[in-house]
């Protein structure tokens, strides 16, 4: 199993590490610990279309170490990424009365990131929180850059992420064991992500990312790790 690659990522509000490799989730404690020292209570969002066992895995994990740990889903569909769904999402914070010190974790794909995000951006003006993206869109796409909020409806017409905030993660783990259970059409559409970001990371394109894919073609859609 190949070592996780760390990759630090500095911004004008924060500096965080982007964690990728395989099984990071069954060894997410340390570095949740490291990422947000003062957190006892750890909110977890939960995409609905994730394995059960996928959160409560982490949540046993967590709990383990005396964190208090809740969840709860969230329906990752465009039409569901709605000031209503935050509401809801806020609400369920408030609830659990989470303190400015503790932290919102995000689990599940690109929808669920902006969500949870968002709603970690809003509550008592801004509260932790930790992505761990579960597709491969979200992990090469979403993950990074602090980019969260919800779509809004004028008339007919979606407006796509017009409401939001840019709110930095404290880490990012994308655990690429968990796109193991991701649907065929999902993965290649994650890996298309991959092909547009070679294309445009230089004027003629990032060339050693577009041969390195092409390379190891075979392994990628195997879901080789």
């Amino acid at each position: 199993m190949p070592a996780p690659t760390t990759i630090p990522i500095q911004t004008p509000s924060r500096r965080y590490d982007a964690v990728i490799g395989a099984e990071l989730l069954a060894a997410a404690g340390a570095r949740i610990q490291v990422a947000v020292p003062d957190a006892r209570h750890i909110h977890i969002f939960v995409d609905a279309g994730l394995p059960l066992t996928v959160a409560s895995d982490l949540t046993r994990r967590l709990d383990a170490l005396g964190l208090r740990i809740t969840h709860s889903t969230v329906r990752a569909a465009e039409e569901a990424k709605t000031l209503q769904s935050l509401y809801h999402m806020l609400q369920t914070l408030a609830g659990h009365n989470l303190s400015r010190a503790d932290a919102v974790l995000a689990l599940g794909g690109g929808i669920t990131g902006d969500l949870a995000g968002f709603a970690a951006s809003s509550y008592r003006r801004g509260i932790p929180w930790i992505n761990c993206p579960t597709t491969l869109l979200s992990m090469v796409d979403a993950s990074i850059g602090g980019k969260t909020g919800v779509n809004l409806r004028a008339g007919t017409e979606l407006q796509k992420n017009m409401v939001g905030a840019f709110w930095q993660p404290s880490l990012v783990l994308a655990d690429v064991s968990t796109l193991g259970t991701l649907p065929e059409r999902d993965f290649r559409a994650g890996l298309a992500e991959c092909i547009k970001h070679a294309m445009l990371g230089t004027p003629f394109g990032e060339e050693r990312l577009m041969q390195w894919t092409k390379d190891h073609l075979g392994g990628i859609l195997d879901r080789d790790a």
